[in-house]
C-alpha cells in the first residue's frame, strides 16, 4: 500500500512541476519583462476574452472598471499572484 501512495505522490508532484514549467515558458514567450497586469485578473473575465468592463460582478472590477464597484451586491475577496520579473 505504501508503494501506491509513493507512486501517487510522485505523479502529483511531477504534474505540478510540469504545469509550473509550462507557465514559465508562456512568460518567456511573452517577452519576460511584460507588465504583470497584461494577463488580466480573474478567470471569468479572461474567459470572456477580457470583455469584462461593462459587466462587473465580483471584486475584479477594481482592475477592469473601478466605477463598477458600486454595482456589487455583496462583499468579495480576490487573491491574485504574479511574478513581477521572470525568474525572480
Amino acid at each position: 500500500m505504501d508503494s501506491r501512495r509513493f507512486v501517487g505522490w510522485c505523479l502529483g508532484f511531477g504534474m505540478t512541476l510540469w504545469i509550473g514549467l509550462g507557465v514559465q515558458g508562456l512568460y518567456a514567450q511573452a517577452g519576460g519583462l511584460e507588465s504583470p497586469f497584461a494577463l488580466g485578473v480573474g478567470a471569468r473575465a479572461i474567459g470572456l476574452g477580457n470583455a469584462y468592463v461593462a459587466f462587473p460582478t465580483d471584486a475584479t472590477a477594481i482592475y477592469w472598471n473601478p466605477g463598477g464597484l458600486d454595482q456589487l451586491e455583496r462583499k468579495n475577496l480576490v487573491l491574485f499572484y504574479t511574478q513581477l520579473l521572470g525568474g525572480t
